[in-house]
């Protein structure tokens, strides 16, 4: 879950971003399409007013004090206007930045930085042939008061637009001391960033777009676009071949998007974090069933069958797994202590046949001990006997030592003496059989 919402942040940042760039790209064609038309009005205000004028000059042509009046009504008339001159000397119609205009005989703009004086203030100048004379009206703007103008009118805190001419000079430019003799490409002709000549070039040559690059480790966009004049029927649009620009500083485009990111992927980490250490006190709150059915079950295993199971409220699969392990560790008690019970009895049968099997072993014992002592004091009598019996033969042969009453008397002794070991044999094999039968 934690990779699939991070994967939905990441696909939400990208095209969040994606939107910033094109609302970026929008606004900044408003706005060089507002820029463009600013100059424009500017432009067209003086080139209207110059018009006027030479139209209401016609009457007064040849009165150099009313020259002089319409040529100053025409500074009046328009902030940017620093000068204006009418014209009808030879000399400075010799210039050559006035041949073009007199030969063709249509007024156009000249960005004048290669004539103008450096310590002067730099100026674009209108120039409108007189087609009836040999003369001409010029109309010196200043180049410092348009850029005021426009770059009042930027998208951004730290915006601002710049305007070029065909050659890469500025015409428009916050910093002033750029609009001097320097182009674009002599500014940035040792710069690290190989951008920025890139996409002057492609202004100048008319190309519309936008590139980043960069300025002492300050990321810039610039967006551009060919300076391209209204069309109305009654004047005439000279092709100024200029190229309007915004620069726009990388942290006005996606500064609050990036601080945006930086606090959603901050916020979503401490989410996760909170997440899963909510995911792990629940898991380890539902685990400790488990860990203690597992704990009881490696007692069970060791044999300990008196640790209690506590009984458990739940009804889940755990809380049935808990109520049916307490239920076999008491069957398991139970079958122990029965095992248990008959373990002793057969123990106590075991000892009780041990000290049978002992009695039985030592009452053999004794019976041998009995038979051998009695046979041993059978053997004598018997001997006797046999010699009483031997003698008795040889006495009828030979008369021996003994008289027939000796001989006899020993006879009946020593018989006498058999049957009674016989007797005390036989009273001794009746007594054990009378001791043993209450056992059996």
């Amino acid at each position: 879950m934690g990779i699939l919402l991070m994967a939905s942040l990441v696909l939400i940042l990208h095209y969040s971003k994606r939107e910033v760039r094109n609302d970026t790209i929008q606004k900044a064609s408003q706005t060089l399409d507002a820029t463009i038309s600013s100059i424009d009005n500017v432009m067209l205000t003086v080139e209207q007013t110059t018009g006027n004028i030479y139209i209401a000059l016609q009457p007064f042509i040849d009165n150099p004090e009313k020259v002089r009046e319409y040529a100053q009504k025409i500074v009046d008339t328009n902030p940017c206007v620093i000068s204006c001159n009418i014209t009808f000397d030879k000399d400075y119609l010799q210039q050559d930045w006035l041949s073009v205009p007199l030969q063709t005989g249509l007024p156009t703009w000249k960005n004048r930085r290669t004539e103008r004086d450096e310590n002067k203030e730099p100026i674009i100048t209108y120039i409108m042939p007189m087609t009836d004379r040999q003369g001409v009206i010029t109309v010196d703007m200043s180049l410092n008061l348009l850029s005021k103008i426009v770059l009042e009118a930027k998208p951004s805190e730290h915006s601002y637009c710049i305007l070029l001419d065909s050659d890469g000079s500025f015409i428009v430019h916050p910093n002033n001391q750029l609009l001097n003799n320097e182009t674009v490409f002599d500014i940035y002709e040792h710069s690290a960033d190989k951008h920025i000549s890139e996409a002057a070039h492609k202004m100048v040559t008319g190309e519309s777009g936008y590139m980043p690059f960069s300025i002492d480790g300050t990321r810039f966009f610039v967006f551009y676009k060919p300076f391209e004049r209204s069309y109305l029927p009654h004047l005439y649009n000279d092709d100024m071949n200029w190229s309007a620009g915004i620069i726009y500083p990388e942290e006005d485009i996606y500064g609050e998007y990036d601080t945006l990111k930086i606090e959603t992927i901050a916020i979503a980490i401490i989410g996760l974090i909170m997440m899963f250490l909510f995911c792990y006190a629940i898991i380890n709150q539902q685990l400790k069933p488990l860990q203690m059915l597992t704990e009881r079950a490696e007692s069970l295993a060791k044999g300990k069958y008196d640790e209690p199971i506590p009984d458990t409220h739940h009804h889940d699969e755990i809380g049935r797994l808990q109520s049916n392990f307490q239920q076999m560790q008491k069957r398991l008690a139970m079958h122990t202590e029965e095992v248990e019970q008959l373990t002793n009895n057969y123990r106590k049968h075991g000892e009780e046949l041990s000290d049978a099997y002992d009695r039985a072993k030592k009452a053999d014992q004794t019976m041998t001990d009995f038979m051998h002592n009695m046979t041993n004091q059978m053997i004598p009598p018997a001997h006797a006997i046999f010699n009483d019996v031997k003698e008795l033969s040889d006495f009828r042969q030979n008369k021996g030592s003994k008289s027939l009453d000796e001989m006899a008397s020993d006879i009946e002794h020593n018989s006498q003496v058999i049957t009674e070991l016989l007797s005390n044999l036989l009273y001794k094999s009746d007594n054990d059989r009378r001791k043993e039968a209450p056992d059996e």
